[in-house]
């Protein structure tokens, strides 16, 4: 693949005068140079950005004014070069940063991706690697950090997801482990944290968890709750647990929503503080020896309002503030154990977007499987090309 790679980058030339044709490709703030036989592209054009661009250029594909490119377009590097055949993009694509470094080194056949598929981060270093079918991922991609390890391993089959896929923390160690049918989740599911303890274990049918699932708790460590999923939701009786397993409290769910709670569990009397009647109430996390851990509302199901959170074997709060859907939302207060506050954070919804190291995109996180590893879509393209073809989108997309 990498000798491919180099191969393909030897085959663009270097900047060339060439004033034979000028057209917009895709919209106004890009325009691409190069020779016209017999009213068609032909041969190697490139493609340069204008500088200041445009904040909303105007959709084009039409011939562009040479003066104006001479005076507004920064011609010092190309942000793509592409060969045409009678007017249609066959041979070497490559996409460049800004820097003019290669962002993607990749074959066009009949105006749209074929063969092998390279993507590079700015400095250089392999992103990415796989092979294209008729512009659809094929077989094997494997994805790299910016050091060279990898961070996952998907198998494809014309474009969706098929089969096992692996994703790795940074020291390599496994992260995450699915499996895909026809690019939905379908089999054994499996999320690992840095110590290689299950974060999330269960089973897919059709792009739906089913039946058996253990769930390590988000908002306060130390909990497990395992259950049974039924037409996508947690349904019925889940058991919370120590990590060792041992039983601590009932948890009943309809629909996915939390309904109500039992007695918790502990090796001494606890005067049960905490209630919780169809989906609304106060709740009480406590340790095996009755002292309260964390406390706050439920409403609609799920952990909504103030939570509190204590220090061990306290009552002195280590952490208090908002949770909206279990999500930490608005200023939150961290405290000494003399109860100064220490630190503040500000939780909001779009903090909850990010990357997991496995760079595959992440949403807010979920307690339900069935939003993927917490809301990650490993089928999302990174670049943005694959299936468009040669069309306006090609290029108005790269938001050049």
């Amino acid at each position: 693949m990498l000798t491919l790679v180099f191969t393909l980058l030897s085959v663009f030339s270097p900047i060339q005068s060439l004033d034979s044709g000028y057209f917009y490709f895709g919209n106004t703030n890009v325009i691409g140079v190069g020779l016209i036989s017999e009213g068609e592209k032909t041969g190697e054009w490139k493609v340069y950005s204008k500088s200041p661009a445009d904040q909303n250029p105007i959709a084009s594909l039409e011939p562009a004014d040479p003066l104006d490119f001479k005076k507004k377009f920064n011609q010092d590097f190309p942000v793509f070069i592409v060969h045409f055949e009678k007017g249609v993009p066959n041979g070497p694509f490559l996409e460049n940063y800004p820097n003019g470094k290669p962002k993607v080194v990749a074959n066009l056949k009949g105006g749209v991706l074929e063969g092998d598929f390279g993507e590079f981060y700015e400095g250089g270093e392999l992103h990415s690697k796989g092979k294209v079918v008729d512009g659809k991922k094929e077989g094997e991609w494997q994805e790299y950090s910016e050091s060279g390890k990898i961070i996952s391993s998907m198998t494809y089959s014309k474009g969706l997801l098929e089969g096992k896929g692996v994703g790795y923390f940074p020291d390599g160690d496994l992260e995450w482990e699915v499996n895909f049918k026809n690019g939905e989740f379908d089999g054994p599911y499996a999320y690992y944290l840095p110590d290689s303890t299950v974060k999330i274990q269960g089973q897919y049918a059709g792009g739906i968890p089913v039946g058996e699932w253990i769930e390590k708790l988000e908002i306060i460590p130390g909990f497990y709750r395992k259950g049974a999923y039924q037409n996508g939701f947690k349904e019925g009786e889940w058991q919370l647990t120590n990590l060792e397993g041992r039983f601590l409290q009932a948890e009943n769910y309809k629909e996915g929503k939390l309904i109500s709670v039992g007695k918790f569990q502990s090796q001494n009397p606890i005067e049960e503080k905490g209630k919780i009647k169809n989906g609304k109430g106060q709740r009480y996390f406590y340790d095996e020896n009755g002292n309260v851990l964390a406390k706050g509302k439920i409403t609609k199901g799920t952990e909504n309002g103030t939570w509190f959170f204590y220090y061990p074997e306290s009552n002195r709060i280590s952490a208090s503030g908002k949770l909206e859907d279990s999500e930490r939302v608005g200023t939150w207060n961290f405290y000494s154990y003399e109860g100064e506050i220490i630190d503040q954070t500000t939780y909001n919804m779009e903090s909850s977007f990010q990357s997991s190291n496995s760079g595959l995109p992440r949403s807010r996180k979920s307690n339900n499987p069935r939003d993927s590893f917490g809301g990650f879509v490993p089928w999302q393209e990174g670049t943005g090309i694959f299936g468009q073809g040669w069309s306006l989108n090609t290029f108005q997309n790269r938001k050049y």
